[in-house]
């Protein structure tokens, strides 16, 4: 879990009184030492993974979606194929049975 420290000292390439984020086992020896101060939950983390989540969710949606729409495209040209065979053949019986009651 993420947690974000105010810095009292500098630190690295941070300076005194930035705002960093960092992991609870980097984080908690660094309040120790009083190197920060604990500002509070990273909430913008925990945005980040929900947007993160709702974008996941929403591909998944839309590939779903799509799978649907083609699957439903081929079903209608299928159906549409059968449907014309079947008239041809009918016609082609009707033709037949035409001739024949000529003679």
């Amino acid at each position: 879990m993420k947690i974000r420290l105010k810095l009292t000292k500098k630190w690295g390439e941070y300076a005194v009184g930035d705002v960093v984020n960092f992991d609870e086992g980097k984080g908690r020896p660094l309040i120790a030492n009083g190197t920060g101060v604990l500002v509070g939950r990273n909430i913008e983390t925990a945005e980040m993974k929900q947007a993160q989540g709702n974008a996941k969710a929403k591909a998944k949606a839309e590939a779903d979606a799509k799978k649907l729409a083609d699957e439903k495209a081929k079903y209608r040209a299928e159906t549409a194929a059968k449907d014309k065979a079947k008239a041809e053949a009918e016609a082609k019986e009707k033709a037949k049975v035409d001739s024949k009651k000529k003679k």
